[in-house]
């Protein structure tokens, strides 16, 4: 759906400025098939055009938290000892911390936007 989200739903439908001949808070039985929101805004093309970030974020978390995995476990398993030790802790007070509060913390630390969404959930991963 998001893959296809121009040939899906209408790009124009989001400005605004260009719905004012649509209904405020219409049900789907008069704007199919989701309504619209308080500005007349179709509620579908919000949610297809929405999904898109999704496809960017989630790929780039798991690639950052794949790296920062595979390099903690080699160098703790290749080094061992009290580097192993320190690594090991630092991962289990990430696994203690509650996910959501630690992310909002470093969202707003570093700002709101799409790469620091990315960075943060794949850091807290």
């Amino acid at each position: 759906m998001a893959l296809a989200a121009p040939l899906i739903a209408n790009h124009d439908n989001l400005d605004p400025s260009k719905t004012l001949d649509t209904p405020l808070l219409a049900s789907p039985a008069q704007h199919w098939p989701l309504g619209t929101d308080y500005i007349g805004r179709p509620i579908w093309d919000q949610l297809v055009y929405g999904s898109r970030s999704s496809l960017l974020v989630g790929p780039g978390a798991t690639i950052i938290a794949m790296v920062i995995g595979s390099v903690v476990g080699i160098a703790s398993g290749f080094y061992g000892g009290w580097i192993q030790a320190i690594l090991v802790r630092i991962t289990e007070w990430f696994l203690v911390i509650p996910f959501l509060p630690l992310a909002i913390v470093l969202a707003a630390i570093l700002g709101p936007s799409v790469r620091n969404v990315i960075v943060v959930i794949g850091i807290t991963s």
